[in-house]
């Protein structure tokens, strides 16, 4: 690809790690596959004082990713590969932007895999109750169009959208568009 990479990952217990290990090891990518939490009940209770001052901690795909365990080996990872940019896969990561771009001051560019809370209001038909769990969803899609350095909607309806939260950079995938991005017009 022309880059040097270094994968990390969340990995569910019933999921085989074994082809995913050979693959990334057969196109000679280093991966690190963290599992994911088995308890989040106990980081949500040790996080209550930030979800005061942040209720978009609410959404619990984006508390995990406070987990002190994945935060060491993001850390470690950072401090030995030394990345010129951070890739960040799924706006749900917003939880750990502000920290890594003032821990370490390299850009960071999130891709976007879906509209987070008008996924959640859509896959529950609207109801009340999906309208009220999207809400911290919605708070960590502005973090993160507002902290990343580029954001990548899939859609050019969803990079508007991420310029009204106050991203400073966009771009749209597919991939194809990424050049555009990367460019001093783009």
């Amino acid at each position: 690809m022309g880059y040097d990479l270094h994968v990390i990952a969340k990995i569910h217990d019933f999921q085989n790690r074994t082809p995913i290990e050979q693959a990334y090891a057969k196109e000679g990518v280093p991966l690190t596959l963290i599992p994911h939490l088995k308890n989040p009940l106990g980081l949500l209770l040790k996080k209550i004082p930030q979800i005061f001052t942040n209720p978009g901690l609410l959404d619990g795909a984006a508390l995990e990713y406070l987990d002190p365990a994945y935060l060491q080996v993001v850390d470690r990872t950072i401090e030995t590969f030394k990345p010129d940019v951070l890739w960040i896969e799924y706006s749900t990561h917003w939880s750990i932007l502000k920290r890594l771009k003032q821990k370490y001051g390299i850009p960071i560019i999130v891709k976007s895999s879906l509209n987070e809370p008008r996924n959640c209001i859509d896959e529950h038909g609207g109801a009340w109750f999906s309208r009220l769990k999207a809400l911290p969803k919605y708070t960590g899609e502005k973090v993160a169009a507002r902290e990343a350095s580029m954001i990548l909607g899939i859609t050019p309806d969803e990079e508007a959208w991420y310029k009204s939260l106050g991203a400073k950079k966009t771009g749209t995938l597919p991939l194809r568009g990424l050049a555009h991005c990367f460019s001093d017009q783009g």
